[in-house]
Order: C-alpha cells, then sequence, then structure tokens
C-alpha cells in the first residue's frame, strides 16, 4: 500500500480553509494536475466530484464529511482514497492532507508539499 500524509498550517479560521478546499472550482488553482472540477449536488456524503485531469477522467466520492473537521473521498472503481482533516490551531489551521492506493497499489500523482504551500497562499491572500 502506497500512502502520502502532509500538513501545513494555513493563517486563516477553519471555515474559510473548508469552504475553499471544498470549492470545486478551486482544486484546479492549487493542484496542477486537476484541469477541471465539479460537484454533483450539495457537498455531503454521497456526493460525486468529477474531475478532468492531465491523464483522463476520475469520479470522487464522499465518504466521509464532518464540516470544518473532515471530508474523506474515495475514488469510483479505484483502491485509491485522500482525506483532508481541519483543526483549530494559534495562527488559525493546521490541515492535514493524507491519500492512499489499496493492497500493492502506487499514487499516480501523490499531492506534494508545493501544492499544499500554493493553497495556503491562495487562501491567504
Amino acid at each position: 500500500m502506497d500512502k502520502n500524509t502532509i500538513s501545513i498550517e494555513i493563517n486563516k479560521p477553519i471555515n474559510l480553509v473548508f469552504e475553499y478546499t471544498t470549492n470545486p472550482i478551486n482544486t484546479p488553482k492549487w493542484i496542477p494536475s486537476i484541469l477541471k472540477e465539479k460537484a454533483e449536488g450539495k457537498i455531503g456524503i454521497g456526493t460525486i466530484y468529477s474531475q478532468k485531469t492531465t491523464t483522463g477522467q476520475n469520479a470522487l466520492v464522499i465518504t466521509g464529511f464532518i464540516k470544518n473537521k473532515q471530508l474523506d473521498f474515495h475514488e469510483v472503481n479505484s483502491l485509491y482514497t485522500c482525506s483532508y482533516r481541519y483543526k483549530k490551531s494559534a495562527k488559525g489551521t493546521i490541515l492535514t492532507y493524507s491519500e492512499e492506493n489499496g493492497v500493492g497499489g502506487k499514487i499516480k500523482d501523490p499531492m506534494k508539499t508545493k501544492n499544499l504551500q500554493l493553497l495556503k497562499k491562495l487562501i491567504e491572500e
């Protein structure tokens, strides 16, 4: 199993960080491999995010959702999962991103620290 976990502190309140990261319009701004992302319906468990990426098309379904605390995805027809955890800090929010790709699987394009640094910059501006 391939696993990747990274964190960053963003100097903004949790609700702003959560809103920004759950809005599919923002995703291509900080994850360059995602060219376009669209959510079907209100954000919550069962919502499907459709992605056009540099390598094709993906669909992710929300499997865990607690506003301002947690967001979990599972890629449709795949063993890939990812999660966001939001925790209050002295300066704002600690965002932890974690992803894994099932037994023996490799993560195609793992999230990088530079992506979260760009996210931080965009949210803090």
